[in-house]
Order: structure tokens, then C-alpha cells, then sequence
């Protein structure tokens, strides 16, 4: 980004092992046997694993229930299985993709539920979600209870969610804030707290249905969301200077497109969280060619015996800077 940057870096870190939340285990059909694991780096070929020490107990222990379980037919459609657990790690909720037949969640779900704690089985299709047992997962992270329905995002980490969402938004108040590629709310219920107005926006519809019922919920009246892209909503939004600015987008950024229409509307402050330090790395550059200057930086290592890491970045309007 060109960004010449001398103060420190604060990194934040927990627990190494057994941190994640979530898994997506690849499944392989193959001489009357089934096999769970994931895909080799760059490639499509499946290692089989007993064991994932990055995982939850409860997510490594469905993995063994999985591995010993005698699948009927219609489970060989399935190519993937997504599991979730809750913030106690008790209640799971899976995820099955694949070819599957009409009506095959019903009995796909008799077996799942042999899986200890599964309280929710969706199989994914075209139009949606076949839904068996509990229609979402709950989540709770601080005071906040969060809904989150098969095919919805949430963070996978479950040791430093409650103080990532506190760097991003604690301190921080004022009229109006908002919150861009939102997903259930993680951000937005938070805010409402503080600001008179926040305006969540996600592009998944899923999640957007999900936001909106986290934010009745808790009967936060205050925070509307709105199901669109960033970039589409901006094209839209006539209004001008929030208070704050919250971007968390996928690998792949904002782009300079996006940030010109952001930059267009004269937020005071920004807030940018990255999973992509590259990426986020283009994004200050553009901004800071747009009148804005980073005044912190901090590392959230919520992916332990990887190479990623969660990235946030606050910045102000160059004419706010003294304020």
C-alpha cells in the first residue's frame, strides 16, 4: 500500500489448539467406503483425518462419529459436510452439499442425529435449504445473541470473537454508523448501543434475514438492514458524512471502484477489517489517495497453525485527524 507505518502492531492471540468452530469436511465415495477429510493444498485430492487439533472437542468428536457410522444410500450424493458449533460447544448444526434427491433430508437426519448434539440438519439445493430439526444456530458472543441459519456466515474462531468485536466497536458513537458486509449482525448489534442510527448492509440473503431477525430480537429498532452489495448500496445512498464506517469484506477486498463511492460520501472514521493482509494492504493505499490516514493497526491471530490472520485497520477523514 506504500503506507510508511512506524508505531506498533499489537497482536492478539489465545488459545492455539482447538479454537475453530466450524468445519467443512470433504467427503469421498470410493469402493464401498466413505472418507472424511480435507482437500491437499492447491489440489482435489482428500486426506482423510481422525483427528483435527485446530478444531473444537465437539467438532472432532462428530468427526469420529462420522468415521464410524454406516451411511445409507442416499448419502452417497453428499460431497461436503459443513458442521457449526454453538459458543458452548454443545449444539452442532450441519450443512450437507451434493446431488441429492428430493425429500432425502429427512433420513439423512435420522442418521445425523447420532452425531452427539446435532440440533439442526440442512441439505443444500438449488432453491435453498431442506431444513430438519432446529431452523438456526445460536450463537452468543457478550451480551448479544446472534441467529445464524444454514448457508449464513460467522466468524470461526471461538476464543477471541468477543474481543474482536470489541477493537471494532467500543469508543466509538454518534449519529449515524455503517456497517458493510455485516453478516448476522456480529458488528451491527453492538453499534446500536452507541449510535442513534445504523444502517447493516449484506449481500447474502440468508444472512440478511438473519440480521434482521438478531436486531428485532434484541429490539434494536435503531438498526436497519438492508440486503444488497456495497457497492450497490452506494450507488444508492443519498445521504452524506456517517460517523463511522465498518468494512469486513471477503479475500478479496473492497477495490478502488467501491472505495471511491465510499470516499464519495465523507464517513469521519473507518474501520477495516481484513482476512487478507494483501489485499487490505491495495485497499489503505487507495484510501489514504482519498483523504483519509490510518491511525492504528492490529493483529487478530484467530487462525493459529495457519497463515492467516484477521487484520484492523481505523482510519479518519484527513480534516478530522486533531478530533
Amino acid at each position: 500500500g506504500r503506507i510508511v507505518w512506524d508505531k506498533d502492531i499489537p497482536v492478539h492471540a489465545a488459545d492455539p489448539w482447538n479454537y475453530r468452530n466450524q468445519a467443512q469436511f470433504k467427503v469421498l465415495h470410493s469402493e464401498g467406503r466413505t472418507e472424511f477429510g480435507f482437500y491437499a493444498a492447491e489440489s482435489h485430492r482428500l486426506v482423510a483425518v481422525d483427528e483435527c487439533r485446530i478444531l473444537s472437542p465437539c467438532l472432532n468428536a462428530a468427526l469420529g462419529t462420522l468415521r464410524a457410522e454406516s451411511w445409507p444410500a442416499e448419502f452417497a450424493a453428499c460431497r461436503e459436510i459443513e458442521l457449526l458449533t454453538d459458543d458452548k460447544d454443545e449444539k452442532l448444526m450441519a450443512t450437507l452439499h451434493g446431488d441429492f434427491h428430493p425429500g432425502a433430508g429427512k433420513g439423512l437426519a435420522e442418521h445425523f442425529g447420532k452425531l452427539s448434539g446435532v440440533v439442526s440438519v440442512a441439505v443444500k439445493r438449488k432453491s435453498g435449504f431442506e431444513v430438519v430439526g432446529e431452523p438456526a444456530l445460536t450463537y452468543q458472543v457478550g451480551d448479544f445473541r446472534y441467529r445464524v441459519s444454514p448457508g449464513a456466515f460467522f466468524q470461526v474462531s471461538r476464543y477471541l470473537l468477543l474481543e474482536l468485536v470489541r477493537a471494532v466497536t467500543e469508543g466509538v458513537s454518534g449519529a449515524l454508523a455503517l456497517d458493510f458486509f455485516a453478516g448476522v449482525g456480529l458488528f451491527s448489534l453492538p453499534l446500536a448501543r452507541t449510535f442513534r442510527e445504523v444502517i447493516a448492509v449484506e449481500g447474502n440473503t440468508v444472512a440478511a434475514r438473519d440480521l434482521s431477525a438478531n436486531a428485532e430480537a434484541h429490539q434494536l429498532k435503531n438498526l436497519r438492514a438492508q440486503g444488497a452489495s456495497l457497492h450497490d448500496f452506494l450507488r444508492r445512498f443519498a445521504r452524506s458524512e456517517p460517523d463511522l464506517v465498518v468494512l469486513d469484506p471477503p479475500r478479496a477486498g473492497v477495490g478502488e471502484p467501491s472505495l471511491r463511492l465510499l470516499a464519495g460520501i465523507r464517513p469521519a472514521r473507518l474501520h477495516y477489517l481484513s482476512c487478507h493482509p494483501p489485499t487490505l494492504a491495495r485497499d489503505l493505499g487507495h484510501l489514504t489517495h482519498l483523504g483519509y490516514t490510518v491511525i492504528s493497526i492490529a493483529m487478530f491471530d484467530l487462525f493459529p497453525q495457519t497463515s492467516h490472520i484477521e487484520c484492523l485497520a481505523q482510519l479518519v477523514r484527513n480534516d478530522r485527524k486533531g478530533s
